[in-house]
């Protein structure tokens, strides 16, 4: 009898999981991925590349640590350690220059906003150089997507971009196994005023979201569905789409536990190694790795 009590309350808190859950997702977001551009010079973070050893670099000049921010809300994030820049003629050649960021997953992530701190010194503005783009893209680099943002040019203090108001991405790099970001600098020749000193600076970049909760471009009503719901053991998740998906059960940090492919009608996932609580259940048409459907799952024991 106190077995059956036990499961019946363990039933009960798992429903109202799922119901808090659907509550507390919207009021603030994740955090998915952080860089503070630390690693030891010259050692690019993984995945991060530069057009150019001339071009963008990693900074760890002790004399490029103070961090005089000025925004009124303050920038949380700096971490006071090394950077990366890129200079005027001095340290580099004229040209154009593309700092690219390593991949990044928005598995079970939506509404993805970008924030990070910026350096531009008037010098740099002064000499004709200039940010051309930031942009991001989630298939590879085939094309890119720019980002409009506000950058103040000032010859000293660092600044959270975009009047200290997080980025929000379009709906594209929401649910992306891959994405990528791209900055491209054009650097003017050192003729120009201030050229010879001029620089612009970024670091602790963060990426945030909110995690998946509802249902993305449902192909037909249903055509996936799980059982049972909660669980203890085992999920089955039956597919009449007649056609291969890509099933992710996702934490409630975004972090991916599990991954099937498969073109079965019927599908059984084993998920007794997971502790008990609240997870999602990702379903992606696997050509194309569009969203079909997300499925909140309680797991109890």
């Amino acid at each position: 009898m106190k077995t059956k009590i036990y499961k019946v309350a363990l039933l009960v808190i798992a429903i109202g999981l799922l119901l808090f859950s659907d509550a507390q997702q919207s009021n603030a977001q994740v955090t998915i991925y952080t860089q503070t551009f630390n690693a030891a010079y010259p050692n690019w973070p993984a995945g991060w590349t530069s057009s150019s050893v001339n071009g963008w670099v990693m900074d760890t000049s002790a004399s490029n640590q103070s961090y005089v921010w000025n925004d009124s809300a303050g920038y949380n994030f700096a971490s006071g350690g090394a950077m990366v820049e890129i200079s005027n003629p001095d340290n580099g050649d004229t040209g154009t220059y593309t700092l690219t960021s390593g991949p990044i997953s928005t598995v079970g992530y939506d509404s993805i906003t970008l924030f990070y701190g910026a350096r531009l010194t008037s010098h740099f503005a002064d000499s004709g150089s200039v940010i051309k783009s930031l942009s991001w893209t989630n298939n590879g680099g085939v094309t890119w997507t720019p980002v409009t943002y506000t950058q103040v040019t000032n010859n000293s203090n660092w600044y959270a971009i975009n009047d200290s108001t997080p980025i929000a991405l379009s709906s594209g790099a929401a649910n992306q196994d891959s994405i990528k970001f791209r900055w491209v600098a054009f650097i003017h020749s050192n003729t120009r005023k201030g050229a010879a000193s001029g620089t612009y600076r970024i670091d602790d970049l963060l990426l945030s979201g909110d995690v998946s909760t509802g249902i993305n471009n449902v192909v037909k009503a249903n055509a996936v569905n799980l059982f049972p719901n909660p669980a203890s053991s085992v999920i089955t998740i039956n597919n009449t789409l007649g056609k291969a998906i890509t099933i992710r059960i996702i934490n409630v940090t975004g972090q991916v536990l599990k991954t099937v492919i498969s073109s079965d009608t019927q599908n059984k996932i084993n998920v007794s190694n997971l502790d008990p609580g609240v997870y999602f259940v990702q379903i992606n048409d696997t050509n194309n790795n569009t969203q079909l459907q997300v499925i909140k799952l309680a797991v109890v024991r």
